[in-house]
């Protein structure tokens, strides 16, 4: 079985499975899946940029994808990707720029005496929910190995849930700036949120055994908590590749750097400053100003 890692982290990804290979025969599914990893592998370095793994997926010659390991940064990364496929696939339905699939529809106005000719359109989160599910594979099991497919079903679908937060979306409608209708509609909140969920569902990770869950017959639900990533193996050591990092603040550099201690610079910075609207261009003029900036590099 193929899951979301031979789909979103190989050079080529629609190359796992042959159902893959099929529904990627539309080019609004590829551009979806390498929009999906775009965003995962950004979000994911951003929030974990001043951390002691940084979100690489290689450490070591041990691949964080490899099916035989499944440590607490896979079960992020897993989780990670499938929230950013369906992140990726639910805005796109709305957008219109996948085949089969449209909008979510909420319109909602207030004065039902006026009709108006265009519909709110909100994002599809129940139809990139379907498609990454399908899209990995996950309702297929295989019981030789069923402790990794446990595994890696329950952290994707943690990724799933997290990106399924909506808002509502609200528009005034009137003449003269009035509001006689107001119109709402559902979208899904940035996934910028997303991944601080997600972030926050690594450090409360829970480590799980084999016996744990050694039938599938067993009773999933009670054993893992649908909010809590889950995984197996310890996690290496990361403080190797630590060195020549760059940290936050003194404070975060006693951690990052592994106590090894860091080096501390000044640097000169460029940075837009003294910002005007010119209304005649429309446009934002700014002057470029340097400020000092201290930097701190591991050791």
């Amino acid at each position: 079985m193929r899951f979301i890692f031979d789909a979103l982290h190989r050079r080529n990804p629609c190359s796992a499975s042959r159902m893959q290979r099929r529904m990627c025969q539309e080019k609004s599914i590829r551009n979806a899946l390498l929009s999906a990893r775009v965003l995962a592998a950004t979000q994911c370095q951003e929030n974990f940029r001043y951390e002691t793994w940084n979100c690489s997926s290689v450490h070591r010659n041990i691949s964080f994808s490899d099916g035989n390991k499944v440590y607490r940064e896979t079960a992020l990364m897993y989780a990670m990707s499938a929230a950013a496929l369906t992140h990726v696939v639910a805005e796109s339905c709305a957008k219109g720029t996948i085949r089969g699939c449209r909008c979510r529809e909420e319109l909602r106005p207030e004065d039902t005496r006026r009709i108006w000719r265009w519909q709110p359109c909100g994002d599809n989160f129940s139809y990139g929910r379907r498609f990454t599910r399908r899209f990995t594979q996950m309702g297929q099991w295989r019981t030789a190995d069923y402790l990794h497919d446990f595994l890696v079903r329950h952290n994707m679908n943690v990724g799933i849930q997290a990106v399924g937060q909506m808002k509502d979306v609200c528009k005034c409608h009137g003449l003269s700036g009035s509001c006689t209708a107001t119109t709402c509609w559902k979208r899904l909140k940035p996934f910028k949120e997303t991944a601080e969920i997600l972030k926050a569902s690594y450090y409360k990770a829970q480590i799980t055994s084999s016996s744990n869950h050694a039938s599938p017959k067993r009773g999933s639900k009670r054993l893992a908590p649908k909010s809590n990533l889950i995984y197996v193996q310890d996690s290496p050591d990361f403080c190797q590749m630590t060195r020549g990092r760059r940290c936050l603040n003194p404070e975060n550099c006693g951690t990052l750097c592994c106590c090894r201690g860091y080096i501390s610079m000044t640097t000169a910075e460029d940075r837009s400053c003294n910002c005007r609207w010119v209304s005649r261009h429309y446009t934002l003029s700014c002057s470029k100003c340097t400020f000092m900036k201290d930097v701190y590099i591991c050791k």
